[in-house]
């Protein structure tokens, strides 16, 4: 695999990033005592950046470090169909590129692929353009993929803490009610209603 400019330069934010996280130890960030508000959130926010950088190096590693275990499996199968798909479309498009340079180096002649023989050159450009573009989009399906399960990791770290009570409820019904406009006189609808006991 030839690493490509892009390549390398991942690398190096990665490293720099998992060098950053480590570089200060629990003593260099002051923690107040005396107003435990202030360093609960100091506290929460350490935990979702350690989250943020851990899915960023490996996916799935915040995740796990947030103990939502379920979610690797879907990070891993996401990413693994969409490479999958990806390979393949690329494949695909080596194959349509190989038949262009071999026409147009032997003045349009075509090979003894069965494959290729029901398509005109400009029909082959055609297709391979839509391969290019269908791997592409995969390619960036991946990435977003990527950031989703960064972004996960840094909200599940931040709501660790956060409580849910039987004192705050939520409850939707249907309701009907009279309408002056409607052909009927009654209208539907739905009411929201949030209880805080």
């Amino acid at each position: 695999m030839k690493f490509t400019k892009y390549h390398k330069l991942f690398f190096v934010a990665v490293f720099f990033l998992f060098v950053k996280s480590f570089a200060f130890n629990n003593s260099s960030i002051p923690v107040f005592t005396d107003d435990k508000d202030d360093s609960l959130k100091k506290v929460i926010n350490k935990d979702a950046r350690k989250a943020s950088i851990m899915s960023a190096v490996l996916p799935g590693l915040g995740q796990i470090y947030n103990k939502k275990y379920w979610k690797v499996p879907v990070i891993y199968a996401a990413l693994g169909g969409l490479g999958y798909f990806a390979m393949q479309k690329n494949q695909e498009y080596q194959n349509y590129h190989n038949e262009l340079i071999y026409r147009y180096a032997h003045g349009d002649t075509l090979k003894n692929d069965p494959g290729f023989s029901k398509y005109t050159t400009d029909q082959v450009n055609t297709l391979k353009i839509s391969a290019k573009k269908n791997r592409d989009f995969l390619f960036i399906g991946m990435g977003i993929v990527y950031l989703l399960n960064i972004i996960d990791a840094n909200v599940s770290a931040h709501l660790k803490t956060f409580e849910v009570s039987d004192k705050l409820s939520l409850g939707i019904r249907p309701k009907a009610f009279y309408c002056r406009n409607s052909a009927y006189g009654v209208a539907g609808g739905i009411t929201i209603a949030l209880n805080f006991k």
